[in-house]
C-alpha cells in the first residue's frame, strides 16, 4: 500500500487554474520521487452551493474504497501549493498522528472565526486560537475514518447554518470547524513545522523576487497577500516561477 497525495482540484474557469497546475506537478513529480500517488479530487459529490469543495474533501476514505484504491497514509493538500524537489518524506514522521501545520497567518481572521463559531454553531464552547491547525495540509490514515465521517455528517446536519455563517464571517469555509471537531473528538494532533506550509508568506516578507522563499521551507502555500508582478495574476506568476526554479 502506498502513501497518497490527494489534492482537491475544480477548474471554476476563472483563470487560476492555470497556476494550481504547476502546484499539482510539482506533487506529482515529488511523489514519484517518495513512491507515493496522486489523487486529484475533481468532480464535485455535490454542488458546491450546497457543500463548498474544502467541505466535500473530508469524504475522501469514501472515495478511495469506492475506487478500489489501496492507501496507507494520505496527505490531504490544496491545489495552490509547490512542493520543494528536496522536501523530506514527511509521511516518515508522522507517528501515526493526525498532522497538520498551526495557522500562522492573520490572528484576527482566526479568533473572528473562532468568536463566529462558537456563538452560531459550537454552542459558545471556544477553542485556543494559537494552536489551530491550516487547512491546506493534513495528513491522515485509516484510523481517522470515522473522526472523518463525524465532520461530514456534522456539515450535512447543519448545512443551511454553516452556508450563513460563511456567508456573514467571511473567515472561510472548513477551517475553523475542522479544528473545533478535532478539539471536540479529542483527536491526537502532531503538529509539523511551518516548513511544511509555509501559508501567508507576503505578510512575513519572505516572498519577493529574489524567491528567498524558496531558501526557508518545503512546502509554499500561495494563499494570500502576494506580491504584484507584472500584469498577470499573482497566483499564476509566483506559482509558474516558483516551479521552473525548483523543478526545471
Amino acid at each position: 500500500m502506498k502513501n497518497i497525495i490527494f489534492i482537491p482540484f475544480i477548474d471554476n474557469n476563472d483563470g487560476r487554474a492555470i497556476g494550481y497546475k504547476y502546484g499539482i506537478q510539482s506533487w506529482k513529480n515529488w511523489a514519484k520521487k517518495n513512491n507515493c500517488d496522486v489523487i486529484i479530487f475533481d468532480t464535485p459529490i455535490m454542488p458546491i452551493s450546497e457543500m463548498k469543495v474544502t467541505w466535500q474533501r473530508y469524504f475522501l476514505f469514501n472515495m478511495l474504497e469506492n475506487s478500489d484504491i489501496e492507501y496507507d497514509q494520505i496527505l490531504m493538500v490544496d491545489c495552490d501549493t509547490i512542493v520543494h524537489p528536496d522536501c523530506p518524506n514527511f509521511f516518515n514522521d508522522t507517528e501515526g498522528l493526525y498532522c497538520g501545520v498551526i495557522n500562522d497567518g492573520s490572528y484576527e481572521w482566526t479568533i473572528r472565526g473562532i468568536e463566529n463559531y462558537s456563538e452560531y454553531v459550537f454552542n459558545k464552547k471556544v477553542i485556543p486560537w494559537f494552536n489551530t491547525i491550516n487547512g491546506g495540509f493534513q495528513i491522515v490514515n485509516k484510523s481517522h475514518k470515522s473522526f472523518f465521517k463525524i465532520v461530514t455528517d456534522f456539515y450535512l446536519n447543519n448545512k443551511d447554518l454553516f452556508l450563513q455563517v460563511q456567508q456573514f464571517s467571511k473567515t472561510g469555509s472548513d477551517q475553523i470547524p475542522i479544528n473545533f471537531l478535532l478539539q471536540q473528538e479529542n483527536i491526537k494532533i502532531k503538529y509539523l513545522s511551518y516548513s511544511f506550509n509555509m501559508m501567508e508568506m507576503g505578510k512575513k516578507e519572505i516572498i519577493n523576487t529574489d524567491f528567498l522563499f524558496t531558501k526557508l521551507g518545503w512546502v509554499f502555500h500561495f494563499n494570500s497577500d502576494l506580491p504584484k508582478v507584472g500584469d498577470e495574476s499573482e497566483d499564476l506568476f509566483w506559482m509558474r516561477e516558483t516551479y521552473n526554479r525548483l523543478w526545471k
